[in-house]
Order: C-alpha cells, then sequence, then structure tokens
C-alpha cells in the first residue's frame, strides 16, 4: 500500500474528509491537519484510529494493540509502548485503564452486537492489518498521509490525559 506523502497536506490546513468516508456518516466533515483538537479526536477515534496507529507504529517501531469484542471484531486501535503504555489519539493510557474507557465508550454497541460487554486487548495479526481501512471505509491514502501529521503531537501527551474534547458542531 503506497501512502500520499504527508507534505500533500501541510500541518495547519483545513482539510475536508472525503465524501465517501464512513466518517462522513457520523457527520465528521473536516479537521485541520496537524492539530490535536476536538475535530481531530473525532476523526481518530470514530473511524481513523487504525491510521494512527499505523503511522505511530511506523515512527515508533511500538507494536499495534486492537481492543476486541468477544465475537473477535475489533472497536479500536493504539499502539503499546515498550513499557506497556497503550497510546492512542487520546495520549498514553495504562492498558486496563484504556480497555475500561472504550468498554463504556461502546457499551451500546456491544450489546446491539451481541458481544459480552468486554473487550480485549491484543496485538494486531497480519490478517486484521489487511482490513484496517476496509473495515473503516476509509480512503487509505489519504487516511495514512493525514495520521502521519499528529504522530508527534499524539507523542508529546503525557499520563495522566485528563484533556476531554468536546466535538464542535460542524
Amino acid at each position: 500500500m503506497t501512502s500520499t506523502p504527508a507534505a500533500t497536506f501541510p500541518s495547519g490546513t483545513i482539510h475536508r474528509i472525503h465524501p465517501e468516508d464512513a466518517l462522513r456518516e457520523k457527520e465528521i466533515v473536516q479537521l485541520t491537519v496537524g492539530v490535536l483538537d476536538a475535530d481531530a479526536v473525532a476523526v481518530f477515534t470514530e473511524g481513523w484510529c487504525w491510521a494512527l496507529a499505523v503511522a505511530l507504529e511506523a515512527r515508533t517501531g511500538w507494536p499495534i494493540v486492537l481492543l476486541v469484542t468477544s465475537h473477535g471484531l475489533w472497536v479500536h486501535a493504539g499502539v503499546r509502548r515498550p513499557d506497556g503504555k497503550v497510546v492512542d489519539i487520546e495520549g498514553p493510557s495504562d492498558p486496563e485503564t484504556w480497555v475500561r474507557k472504550w468498554e463504556a465508550r461502546e457499551r451500546q454497541r456491544l450489546h446491539d452486537d451481541g458481544a459480552s460487554g468486554t473487550l480485549t486487548a491484543c496485538r494486531a495479526s497480519a490478517a486484521q492489518r489487511y482490513t484496517f481501512g476496509l473495515l473503516c471505509g476509509s480512503i487509505e491514502d489519504e487516511a495514512l498521509a493525514i495520521a502521519g501529521t499528529f504522530v508527534e503531537a499524539v507523542l508529546q501527551l503525557r499520563l495522566p490525559s485528563p484533556t476531554v474534547y468536546n466535538r464542535r458542531a460542524s
């Protein structure tokens, strides 16, 4: 898979999400490239978490970890630092805290899918990695290039990460 060079998306510019991207179904239509704000958190928690995980892994070498349901469906991705902390768009978390946070966020969807209501963190398999872009409905090159512009900002976040972003209305 080839990614569009990050230079195509200069930091600080407004990027409109592709009309065919699944993020549009969630009314996420734009973000400011490379700026960690409410729109970025929405993009990387509502569909492009896989792209940020791939970009973080490429930059750091840390393995991608997924949160999976009791049925084996994954709901979120991040990377695991050597000290065991898991990093995603919201910064580093203890693995247990990361799992509990996402169980709370996904409670209704887990129930609707008939899953047990608990999530498990596991290292991403080659097959799971292949499906990242396909399952999210994202345009891979666009998502990967833009995710790369957020890596340094995410790596600067520290524990604890109490910041809660409220997505502004589009």
